[in-house]
């Protein structure tokens, strides 16, 4: 089987230059194929189908690699323009204030936790001035 699809992969690239893509598909299903009858009988039957040609599998690759192209183009884009945003001097002193208060709410629950181990009554007296201070601040928002 596994030379049954080399030479049906072979028949397909009559007429095709070694430099055409087409014929580099045809190179490396006869590599796949080369592995175990299987994957060879699952390539002869599928190029036994004339939509399943080795010329419409490279357009399908080249179809899929220009759309990856594209999506990496559309991302650094995106990252180039939101790194373009946050040199705007007010969107710099936000991020840095927030990474700090960030860094701040992690320190106050640790050490609210330490309070609660050794006053536990304190720490509910706290959790609510937490509490207060958190309502008060998201209605802002």
């Amino acid at each position: 089987m596994i030379q049954k699809a080399i030479d049906r992969i072979t028949e397909q690239q009559k007429g095709l230059s070694e430099a055409d893509t087409v014929f580099g598909v045809g190179e490396q299903l006869k590599d796949i194929c080369r592995e175990s009858a299987e994957i060879a009988e699952l390539v002869f039957q599928d190029l036994e189908n004339p939509e399943m040609s080795i010329k419409k599998a490279e357009a399908k690759i080249h179809a899929k690699a220009d759309e990856l192209d594209k999506n990496k183009a559309l991302e650094k884009v995106a990252n180039l323009e939101k790194q373009l945003r946050m040199q705007n001097p007010d969107a710099m002193e936000f991020k840095r204030l927030f990474e700090q208060l960030q860094g701040n709410i992690v320190n106050t629950f640790k050490a609210l936790s330490k309070v609660r181990e050794s006053d536990p009554e304190l720490a509910v007296k706290f959790e609510n001035a937490m509490q207060v201070l958190l309502k008060t601040h998201i209605k802002e928002i």
